[in-house]
């Protein structure tokens, strides 16, 4: 695996929330956008403020690729088990399931099954640290 970490390396904050401004002011409904390490930002098409969902701890980084998949394999799950949950709630979860997915080497093989991640089908019952900024 090559990677060089000067040219592949995820957005500032200020780069990612310009980014999804521009995008939902053309008429995207909400923007997700992530942020590697730094977690996750969102924004809803009818609301002016950015979400930043914090991301998870991970004790050592062995393999990163296919975390993007993770996330979004996982964003889709959560949101078609959970259509009442709240956003920062599915991208939280998402971002466990990432975070999970780099401590191993690969990328299929690395994602974690849902009984491996410690998280409840509910949402709501599992942590989630978010900020607007």
């Amino acid at each position: 695996m090559w990677s060089n970490r000067k040219l592949f390396r995820p957005p500032s904050f200020s780069q990612a929330k310009g980014a999804l401004l521009k995008l939902r002011d053309m008429g995207c409904n909400t923007v997700v956008i992530t942020l590697g390490d730094k977690g996750a930002i969102f924004a809803p098409k009818d609301d002016a403020k950015v979400v930043h969902v914090k991301p998870c701890k991970v004790d050592k980084v062995v393999d990163t690729t296919g975390a993007g998949d993770a996330f979004i394999g996982a964003l889709a799950h959560f949101i078609a088990r959970n259509p009442e949950a709240e956003l920062t709630q599915c991208i939280a979860a998402a971002n466990k399931v990432a975070a999970l997915s780099v401590q191993k080497p690969g990328t299929q093989t690395s994602f974690p099954r849902l009984s491996e991640t410690g998280l409840a089908q509910d949402l709501s019952s599992n942590p989630c640290e978010w900020e607007y900024i």
